[in-house]
């Protein structure tokens, strides 16, 4: 009967050492996934800062557009505030108004991205963690119940099971 219990415990034993192994690669894995998030996270700053520094620069280049356009107008002896010469610096002026917004767009929509990404990141971190915790219990339970059908075998075949 000792070797039964003896077996019993190492069975219980080793069903609780594979549970905490399980917990350890889950704390892993969440770390890893919050290391992740937070590198989306710092990414998606750097974008929309790019993005500001790209629309802002792309101002720039309109307004030296628009600077060169009334150059050549007035050297043609064209009034630069009226009429066609007008028109044709407020449509520069407003495509390129228009271009810097779709540019701050498109890096907040890749911010965006990159922020879900980082939320996605969390979860499965979260989800390690449970599912390490879920596998642990199961195991401890079954090498349990292993354990008690071990001695409870043993018991009946020694005739004194009931």
């Amino acid at each position: 009967m000792g070797a039964t219990a003896a077996i019993a415990g190492v069975t219980v034993l080793s069903s609780y050492l594979q549970g905490e192994s399980a917990k350890e690669e889950a704390k892993y894995k969440d770390r890893i996934a919050n290391a992740n998030a937070q590198f989306a996270e710092a990414q998606a700053i750097r974008v929309i800062q790019a993005g500001e520094q790209e629309a802002n620069e792309y101002g720039r280049k309109v307004r030296k557009t628009v600077g060169s356009q009334r150059a050549a107008l007035a050297a043609q002896g064209v009034d630069v505030g009226v009429g066609t010469a007008s028109e044709l610096q407020a449509e520069t002026l407003e495509i390129g108004a228009k271009d810097q917004e779709t540019i701050r767009n498109n890096a907040f929509l890749e911010a965006y991205g990159l922020k879900v990404r980082a939320e996605n990141d969390r979860e499965s971190g979260r989800l390690a963690i449970k599912a390490g915790d879920n596998f642990a219990r199961n195991t401890l339970i079954t090498g349990g119940l292993q354990a008690a059908g071990q001695v409870y075998g043993a018991r009946s075949m020694s005739g004194r099971g009931g």
